[in-house]
């Protein structure tokens, strides 16, 4: 597992704007001082995130990518997908609301 953070830290902690790579296998923690309670959405798969942060959580506007092609653009709180944004992958787009990680709201579906 490798975890690379390029940006704020406050006490050993990724926090502010950030841009941030994990390689990580299934189910694991990256080697980094993360709360262990924040579960980021990428966890299954290596990705990237570059945005906000706030003590270790993806946390305001961000850019999520996963190496699977799964692509995210949008407000997260609390390291969901909180507030407007727009979600792509193979399968589907969606632009729209989120509350909580789960599509909420008004937002355009395209298959």
């Amino acid at each position: 597992d490798t975890f690379n953070c390029n940006g704020d830290i406050f006490y050993n902690i990724p926090h502010g704007t950030n841009k941030i790579s994990k390689k990580i296998a299934n189910n694991s923690t990256p080697n980094a001082k993360i709360p262990e309670e924040a579960t980021h959405p990428t966890d299954d798969y290596p990705s990237t995130y570059e945005g906000n942060m706030s003590c270790g959580f993806y946390n305001g506007f961000g850019k999520l990518v996963k190496e699977n092609g799964e692509k995210y653009e949008g407000e997260f709180l609390r390291d969901q997908l909180h507030g407007k944004g727009i979600l792509e992958n193979e399968e589907f787009t969606y632009d729209g609301i989120y509350r909580n990680g789960i599509k909420n709201g008004r937002g355009k579906l395209t298959m």
